[in-house]
Protein backbone atom coordinates (compact mmCIF):
# COMPACT_ATOMS: atom_id res chain seq x y z
CA UNK A 1 0.00 0.00 0.00
CA UNK A 2 0.96 3.32 -0.29
CA UNK A 3 1.93 6.40 1.95
CA UNK A 4 -0.49 7.72 3.81
CA UNK A 5 -2.35 10.45 1.36
CA UNK A 6 -4.29 13.71 3.27
CA UNK A 7 -7.53 13.69 1.58
CA UNK A 8 -7.73 17.42 1.77
CA UNK A 9 -5.24 18.02 -0.06
CA UNK A 10 -4.93 15.10 -2.80
CA UNK A 11 -6.25 15.23 -6.04
CA UNK A 12 -9.78 13.46 -6.38
CA UNK A 13 -7.68 10.65 -8.70
CA UNK A 14 -5.35 10.43 -5.49
CA UNK A 15 -7.83 9.66 -3.22
CA UNK A 16 -9.98 7.01 -5.51
CA UNK A 17 -6.74 5.22 -5.99
CA UNK A 18 -6.05 5.36 -2.16
CA UNK A 19 -9.62 3.95 -1.38
CA UNK A 20 -8.94 1.42 -4.32
CA UNK A 21 -5.46 0.19 -2.18
CA UNK A 22 -7.63 -0.35 0.97
CA UNK A 23 -10.35 -2.42 -0.94
CA UNK A 24 -7.67 -4.21 -2.32
CA UNK A 25 -5.94 -4.47 1.50
CA UNK A 26 -9.08 -5.34 2.95
CA UNK A 27 -9.57 -8.28 0.78
CA UNK A 28 -6.29 -9.98 0.85
CA UNK A 29 -6.40 -9.21 4.40
CA UNK A 30 -10.00 -11.48 4.15
CA UNK A 31 -8.19 -13.85 1.87
CA UNK A 32 -11.12 -13.23 -0.86
CA UNK A 33 -9.85 -13.46 -4.29
CA UNK A 34 -11.29 -10.70 -6.35
CA UNK A 35 -13.54 -13.47 -8.27
CA UNK A 36 -14.95 -14.22 -4.78
CA UNK A 37 -15.71 -10.84 -3.82
CA UNK A 38 -17.01 -10.02 -6.99
CA UNK A 39 -19.63 -12.79 -6.83
CA UNK A 40 -20.46 -12.15 -3.26
CA UNK A 41 -21.02 -7.74 -3.85
CA UNK A 42 -22.79 -8.65 -7.02
CA UNK A 43 -20.47 -6.65 -8.96
CA UNK A 44 -18.92 -7.95 -12.37
CA UNK A 45 -14.91 -8.65 -11.89
CA UNK A 46 -14.27 -5.91 -14.14
CA UNK A 47 -16.14 -3.48 -12.33
CA UNK A 48 -14.29 -4.79 -8.89
CA UNK A 49 -10.68 -4.35 -10.72
CA UNK A 50 -11.19 -0.88 -11.78
CA UNK A 51 -12.91 0.05 -8.55
CA UNK A 52 -9.54 -1.26 -6.95
CA UNK A 53 -7.60 0.48 -9.28
CA UNK A 54 -8.83 4.01 -8.55
CA UNK A 55 -10.61 4.28 -11.44
CA UNK A 56 -14.07 5.93 -11.62
CA UNK A 57 -16.61 3.68 -10.33
CA UNK A 58 -20.19 4.43 -8.52
CA UNK A 59 -21.48 4.45 -4.98
CA UNK A 60 -23.25 2.09 -5.45
CA UNK A 61 -20.33 -0.37 -6.49
CA UNK A 62 -18.27 0.97 -3.55
CA UNK A 63 -21.49 -0.12 -0.75
CA UNK A 64 -21.74 -3.74 -2.29
CA UNK A 65 -18.30 -4.36 -2.45
CA UNK A 66 -17.76 -2.76 1.18
CA UNK A 67 -20.80 -5.27 1.34
CA UNK A 68 -19.10 -8.02 0.20
CA UNK A 69 -16.10 -6.84 2.95
CA UNK A 70 -18.25 -6.54 5.70
CA UNK A 71 -17.56 -3.38 6.33
CA UNK A 72 -20.68 -1.49 5.76
CA UNK A 73 -20.47 -0.32 9.50
CA UNK A 74 -17.50 1.94 8.52
CA UNK A 75 -19.78 4.00 5.93
CA UNK A 76 -21.68 5.90 8.86
CA UNK A 77 -17.87 7.43 9.14
CA UNK A 78 -17.70 8.93 5.97
CA UNK A 79 -19.79 11.84 6.75
CA UNK A 80 -20.17 13.02 10.44
CA UNK A 81 -23.76 13.99 11.75
CA UNK A 82 -23.88 17.93 11.87
CA UNK A 83 -23.29 19.25 15.41
CA UNK A 84 -26.17 20.79 16.74
CA UNK A 85 -25.83 24.58 17.81
CA UNK A 86 -27.93 24.79 20.72
CA UNK A 87 -29.29 28.74 20.25
CA UNK A 88 -29.94 27.90 16.55
CA UNK A 89 -32.33 24.69 17.56
CA UNK A 90 -34.15 27.37 20.13
CA UNK A 91 -34.23 29.79 17.21
CA UNK A 92 -35.68 27.46 14.88
CA UNK A 93 -38.37 26.00 17.80
CA UNK A 94 -36.60 22.68 17.53
CA UNK A 95 -37.58 22.00 13.83
CA UNK A 96 -34.61 20.73 11.90
CA UNK A 97 -33.10 22.67 9.03
CA UNK A 98 -34.67 22.00 5.54
CA UNK A 99 -33.12 25.20 3.32
CA UNK A 100 -29.56 26.82 2.88
CA UNK A 101 -29.53 30.42 3.36
CA UNK A 102 -26.67 32.13 1.62
CA UNK A 103 -23.81 34.14 3.25
CA UNK A 104 -23.93 37.68 2.46
CA UNK A 105 -20.17 39.26 2.07
CA UNK A 106 -20.18 42.75 3.96
CA UNK A 107 -19.10 45.52 1.68
CA UNK A 108 -14.76 46.81 2.38
CA UNK A 109 -15.18 49.46 5.16
CA UNK A 110 -13.57 51.94 2.33
CA UNK A 111 -16.84 52.23 0.62
CA UNK A 112 -18.83 52.34 3.59
CA UNK A 113 -17.21 55.49 4.35
CA UNK A 114 -17.59 57.26 0.88
CA UNK A 115 -21.23 57.15 0.78
CA UNK A 116 -23.60 60.16 2.47
CA UNK A 117 -27.30 60.88 2.24
CA UNK A 118 -26.85 63.45 -0.60
CA UNK A 119 -28.20 66.42 1.84
CA UNK A 120 -24.72 67.45 3.46
CA UNK A 121 -23.32 70.86 2.46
Amino acid sequence: MAQKISYELASNQQIRTDLGEKLASQRLAQNITQEQLAERSGVSLRTLKRLEKGENSSIETLIKVMSGLQLLANLEQLIPAPTVRPMERIQQKGKERQRARPIVQEKDADTSATWSWGDEQ
